[in-house]
């Protein structure tokens, strides 16, 4: 193991950014994208962001992105601004309804989160006529309801 300490790896890792920069336009969104994922995986959440953010203006990628911006969001304890980014995914154009239905999931956990639980009790009522089966929707319709 290396005997640097906190502050040290801290400037390599800022090192490593600034050369990530140069070498990538910001147009590369795939590789952004696929960054976004590398720092979310080391617990690098705020450098995810602002990858995700990025390869967010990629529309083809766009409900890639924002499902990670809000997962990313809930983790931060801010589920108002994963709301709103579960939202922009749900605009996405031509994606499947499994895409979609996984996505009105998190925004229905996310609402309830942000302090919402009736809306998110319409969003999971609405995916249970869909698919009763779809994850434990079921149980949350029920759960949601017997608070109502």
């Amino acid at each position: 193991l290396t005997d640097l300490g906190d502050e040290a790896l801290t400037d390599l890792f800022r090192e490593f950014q600034k050369g990530v920069d140069k070498q990538l336009g910001k147009e590369d969104y795939e590789t952004r994208y696929n960054l976004g994922i590398a720092y979310k995986e080391m617990g690098l959440v705020d450098e995810a962001v602002a990858e995700f953010q990025l390869a967010a203006k990629d529309e083809s990628r766009l409900l890639e992105c924002a499902s990670m911006l809000g997962i990313c969001f809930i983790e931060k304890g801010m589920p108002k601004l994963a709301v709103k980014w579960f939202e922009k995914g749900l605009q996405a154009q031509g994606r499947t309804e499994e895409e979609y239905m996984g996505l009105r999931y998190d925004l229905a956990n996310a609402l309830e989160a942000a302090g919402d639980p009736a809306r998110a009790l319409e969003i999971f009522t609405e995916l249970y006529g869909q698919d009763a089966k779809f994850r434990d929707v079921a149980d949350r319709v029920r759960q949601l309801g017997a608070r109502a």
